[in-house]
């Protein structure tokens, strides 16, 4: 698009020598490029950013967190220094972008933030035209569903906070409960191996498939007949939405205030395979 593109490598954990190497970066781009708004988003390029956009002079310096680090899974120690650092960078925010009234109450509560320096900005997505019947029974016979097989789906990065060991779990009480069921989750990362240990150790064989990335996640959707949001932690995701915009029943751990977006019923606690 003609847009010029800068590389900073980060790394997500704390990273004394790294995290200054991409401050470091930053703030030279930032002082040559003279620019006007740095906007920026979750946790460790939010820290380095604000700091390299406060210093080199940048007048408006905007943040999204995705999801403040202090709120997802860490010891108490840790999730205290994460609310000391996000608490100190605000005071250079010049606004807060919140992805639900959840979001903006935990900035609120937290003390990261002031009402006044928080806009509540939804995602959204672009909709799509319904499937053809015909390409809905070519995806499902390509995911190995037969006619009679009830195909339940999750989306997302094989990591922590998506809660797909939880959902390995859960199949396995449906499985014995409606034999005809069959899972998949399209996507990868650092534990497929363990979530696929965990799909051998509870016997789900090819009853539950593990994908692998994909692109054509907006054509996979339609051909489920459930989606399931397994997370322990979110933000606003755009898979809840794209599961809706194929008229996808859905299941959802009841995070980040997904019952904003999602009807009575379809929440359930987070990290509760029952």
């Amino acid at each position: 698009a003609g847009h010029e593109v800068h590389l900073v490598r980060m790394r997500r954990s704390i990273r004394p020598f790294s995290d200054a190497a991409a401050f470091a970066k930053l703030f030279g781009i930032m002082r040559r490029g003279r620019f006007d708004i740095v906007h920026t988003h979750s946790s460790k390029a939010g820290i380095l950013g604000r700091a390299a956009a406060w210093l080199a002079g940048v007048s408006v310096r905007v943040h999204t967190p995705h999801v403040l680090p202090f709120v997802q899974r860490a010891g108490g120690i840790v999730r205290g220094m994460y609310r000391v650092i996000e608490t100190a960078a605000a005071g250079v925010t010049t606004r807060m972008v919140a992805l639900s009234l959840h979001e903006k109450a935990e900035m609120l509560a937290s003390g990261v933030a002031r009402d006044a320096q928080v806009t509540i900005v939804h995602n959204g997505i672009d909709m799509r035209m319904p499937a053809s019947p015909a390409a809905v029974w070519d995806k499902r016979g390509e995911l190995g569903a037969s006619e009679g097989d009830f195909l339940v789906g999750a989306v997302g990065r094989l990591v922590e906070p998506k809660g797909h060991s939880v959902l390995a779990q859960a199949a396995r009480r449906v499985i014995d409960a409606r034999p005809n069921a069959r899972f998949v989750i399209a996507g990868d990362g650092p534990l497929r191996e363990m979530i696929q240990d965990d799909i051998d150790r509870l016997g789900l064989g090819e009853r539950f498939q593990l994908l692998g990335q994909r692109d054509d996640v907006r054509e996979l959707l339609p051909a489920l007949d459930l989606f399931v949001l397994p997370s322990l932690w979110e933000a606003m995701p755009y898979t809840i939405l794209e599961a809706h915009d194929a008229a996808r029943a859905i299941v959802a751990s009841d995070v980040c205030g997904l019952g904003e977006f999602l009807p009575e019923g379809v929440l359930v606690p987070p990290e509760d395979p029952e």
